[in-house]
Parts: structure tokens; sequence; C-alpha cells
């Protein structure tokens, strides 16, 4: 065994209240492991991305504009990790964070990856629901 060992990682959750007990139960477990192999432990946790949440009225508004758009509308779609950066700004400001429908994950091409391919096809779509939050905005 060696004298010290470093394992890093990242805490992600779906809501604010799983984000605030990841730290406890990761200290709990961290130190229950060093206490059971008679080890030593330090445990160093920083709090670095906040959870993304919708704001309800953002979020029916949104519904509304896309509604006026598309022919189907996910007001329910799978839960993902990819959309830290924009959780800072809904923390300031409310708002809602949605997808236009760029196109399945296609072998890994998902946002982010260095292998995504946009679907120019998608922008049409796009344009029109942006321009309908707008016009939501100043009836």
């Amino acid at each position: 065994m060696p004298n010290t060992v470093t394992i890093p990682g990242t805490v992600r959750a779906f809501s604010p209240r799983a984000r605030a007990a990841a730290q406890p139960a990761l200290r709990r477990v961290v130190e229950g492991v060093a206490l059971s192999t008679g080890a030593h432990c330090k445990v160093s946790y920083a709090q670095q991305y906040p959870t993304l949440v919708n704001s309800e009225p953002a979020a029916r508004s949104a519904e509304a504009a896309a509604l006026s758009v598309f022919t189907k509308v996910e007001t329910n779609p799978p839960q993902t990790m990819i959309v830290e950066d924009f959780a800072f700004m809904l923390e300031d400001r409310p708002g809602c964070y949605g997808w236009i429908g760029n196109g399945p994950d296609d072998n890994g091409q998902i946002l982010h990856s260095a292998w995504f391919d946009f679907k120019d096809e998608a922008l049409p779509f796009g344009a029109s629901y942006f321009a309908a939050v707008v016009e939501q905005q100043l009836q």
C-alpha cells in the first residue's frame, strides 16, 4: 500500500437537495473506509457547479412558445449533466434551459463533444422558436 492516496472526482446532482446531501455522505463513506482499515483521511470538497433549476414561469413561457412552433414538445426530457454553465446564469436570473431538437446523440456526437455535428436544418426551427419567445414577451 502507498503512504498517500489521492482520489479526485466530481459530484453532480439533479436537485439542490441531493447536491447538499452529497458532501456529508461522501465524507461519511471516506471516513468509514479509513476507520475500517486503520488509515487516516482528509477530505477536501469544493462545490463548483450549481444545480440547474428552471423557474416555473419561464418553463411555462418556453413551453407556450415551443407549442406555437413545433409539432411535438417534450416537457419532461431525460435529465442530463451537461448544462452546468447555464446553471450559473439561472442562479442569477430566472429562466429556462431547453433543447430545440438538433437531433439525437448519433454515436457520441452530442453537444460539447469533439464530434458534435450541428444539424443546419434545425436553424429555421430554432430561429422561429426564439422569435416566438420574444413575441410572447412583447404581448
